[in-house]
């Protein structure tokens, strides 16, 4: 594309003057309104605090939807949990269908697989109680169930935490209204008691 500014303008730029406001027929300024407060850039306006009741919704189904998502897709920290145990139990599951000269070779392969894994395990997964995997794989196969549910655990507690705090809010603040309310109510509604008149003894 060729430039169309004049020769003359080329190399600097043209700056032109801001517009001066219109005159009145008498010579003095017309009246303006004043411009609104301009708002920073790339700030966003501020928004007003959310209610009690909706952060307690908001909490709530948050809560629901990850309980149900969880259902079909575990969060990574189970599925870290469940691979280490698997290996494990792998290896129990081998031992115990090996044959006889293989057997106590492979059951002694497992009990050692099991203790590295259970190591891993207590590194992994420092919130749960008990590390040790079994070494036979029923047991080992239980084990799964009940870390995977400690650990799913252990990831919905600090939203069912959330729940709790904003619930015990709610009914705090809901509480302070009320006496807040009978207060006021008393103040516009309470007639002073008349005082009894004590009789002087003669």
């Amino acid at each position: 594309m060729f430039d169309r500014q004049p020769i003359a303008s080329r190399g600097r730029q043209l700056v032109e003057a801001p517009t001066p406001p219109p005159r009145s027929t008498s010579g003095r300024r017309l009246e303006s309104k004043p411009d609104p407060v301009p708002r920073e850039i790339g700030r966003e306006p501020r928004r007003p605090e959310p209610e009690p009741v909706d952060e307690l919704d908001e909490a709530r189904r948050e809560l629901a939807d990850l309980t149900e998502w969880w259902k079909t897709e575990p969060p990574r920290e189970v599925r870290d949990v469940q691979r280490i145990i698997d290996v494990a139990r792998e290896a129990s599951e081998k031992a115990e269908h090996a044959n006889p000269f293989t057997r106590g070779w492979l059951r002694h392969a497992a009990e050692r697989t099991a203790a590295e894994q259970s190591q891993l395990l207590k590194q992994t997964a420092p919130w749960l109680e008990n590390t040790t995997i079994p070494a036979t794989y029923a047991e080992a196969n239980a084990f799964r169930t009940n870390a995977s549910k400690a650990t799913l655990d252990h990831m919905r507690k600090p939203y069912e935490d959330r729940v709790r705090r904003l619930n015990r809010s709610l009914f705090n603040e809901r509480i302070k209204q009320r006496l807040a309310e009978n207060i006021e109510k008393a103040k516009t509604t309470h007639e002073p008691i008349p005082q009894p008149h004590h009789r002087h003894s003669r």
